[in-house]
């Protein structure tokens, strides 16, 4: 079964967290975007509970590296 893939920006905390959470327990995979790469690894503990893949990309949304970054997980997933 092939799984579609939700990339949240965001996710550290708040609605994008409780958005990751909610489309994971649904069986969504759940990229994850962030600047705080300690409450991103906390949520993602939670996320992969739900047998999902689950990346993780640290850094701000302003910065083009970040968004190449964003990107490229994107296309793997």
């Amino acid at each position: 079964m092939l799984r579609k893939t939700i990339l949240i920006t965001g996710s550290s905390r708040g609605l994008g967290k409780s958005l990751a959470l909610a489309f994971a327990s649904k069986g969504y995979n759940i990229i994850l975007h962030g600047r705080n790469e300690e409450r991103l690894n906390a949520i993602k503990e939670d996320v992969l509970r739900n047998k999902v893949n689950c990346p993780i990309v640290v850094g701000d949304i302003v910065d083009e590296k970040t968004i190449t970054n964003l990107t490229a997980c994107a296309k793997k997933n």
